[in-house]
């Protein structure tokens, strides 16, 4: 017993060992010497089509921008004449989560005489976890033809404010970091007048006790499955016995044609309440052409007599696509729950 204590109590150490908070990192951003007074004067990594890139922002050169002094990853694009995407993941500083924080990148694109064509600070960011690295946030950008030459780096106040949660569905802010472990990987070159615009589909659901909700979901998206709210909420709600708190997600989709599954189903806290309860459940195709920066919703009803699940516009409540019904009860048997 006494040797699992002392195991147990080193691992919490090492844990806290990493742990590294935000005022040593602005402390060490802030004793590091600006080399470069000009964008010309950085370094500049190249990128490679499909190579992932791992980058540590405290190990590359600071610079003075405009909106501040920040840690600055010069990267070299190989093909200037087509535009790309750039898939990013930006580490948690830790894996205790009330004393992690986050780098958000902001971008600068520069042409061939290394002089800014455009820059993004606005963007995008999910929240991932992986295994081996921790959680991360996910983000996927796009590079502009005629760029040659990125510039990450990040100022006091990015955006978006980024929050997480811990197993047990508590939420936290997460402080932004100044530096912090980022992997970048490029994509092949898009044709010149690709289309990246995106629009958001919303999961949404029903609340009728802390634990027992209806979520409305978009179960596949393009065939494939999807990491949707009604999974969220199962996996942040983990050891909580009979109480749940609803965690919403959505899915970001190009403005073309796609085809997505929906789902409405019954969902209760623990096991053995679906299992003397009655869980109730409807799903269908619904296929239709996002329009750009829309934003859509899943909305449904689940009851003994009548279900649906629909897709609508957020702000307008226009149904898009077509409305997936039945009369009659969606209660599942036993073995299907």
């Amino acid at each position: 017993m006494h040797t699992f204590f002392r195991l147990l109590c080193g691992l919490l150490l090492l844990t806290l060992a990493g742990c590294v908070s935000v005022g040593e990192l602005k402390q060490e951003l802030n004793n590091r010497q600006s080399v470069a007074t000009s964008l010309d004067q950085l370094d500049y990594r190249p990128l490679a089509s499909e190579v992932p890139l791992s980058i540590k922002m405290n190990e590359q050169q600071a610079y003075l921008f405009p909106s501040g002094k920040s840690f600055a990853a010069g990267l070299a694009v190989p093909d200037v004449k087509n535009p790309h995407k750039l898939e990013i993941s930006t580490y948690l500083t830790s894996s205790y989560i009330p004393s992690a924080s986050v780098f958000v990148p902001r971008f600068l694109f520069l042409d061939a005489q290394k002089q800014i064509v455009g820059e993004l600070g606005k963007y995008r960011l999910t929240r991932e976890s992986d295994f081996w690295k921790g959680g991360y946030f996910h983000a996927s950008v796009a590079i502009p033809a005629s760029t040659s030459f990125v510039v990450m780096y990040t100022d006091e106040n990015p955006e978006p404010v980024l929050g997480t949660m811990t197993d047990n569905g508590i939420e936290h802010a997460l402080p932004h970091a100044p530096s912090g472990s980022v992997s970048l990987t490029l994509s092949k070159p898009f044709p010149a007048d690709y289309d990246f615009s995106t629009a958001v589909i919303k999961d949404s659901v029903q609340t009728y006790s802390s634990s027992k909700a209806d979520f409305f979901v978009v179960s596949r998206l393009q065939q494939a499955a999807t990491n949707n709210s009604l999974q969220k909420t199962l996996q942040l709600n983990q050891g909580r016995g009979l109480t749940m708190t609803p965690y919403l997600v959505d899915q970001e989709v190009p403005t073309q044609k796609v085809s997505v599954q929906l789902l409405g189903r019954t969902h209760y806290a623990a096991p053995i309440l679906a299992l003397t309860n009655t869980v109730y459940e409807i799903k269908g195709d619904v296929e239709f052409t996002p329009q750009a920066n829309k934003v859509y919703v899943v909305k449904g009803v689940l009851g003994e007599d009548y279900s649906a699940i629909w897709l609508e516009e957020q702000g307008t409540g226009n149904i898009v696509g077509n409305k997936i019904e039945k009369h009659g009860s969606t209660a599942l048997g036993i073995l299907e729950k």
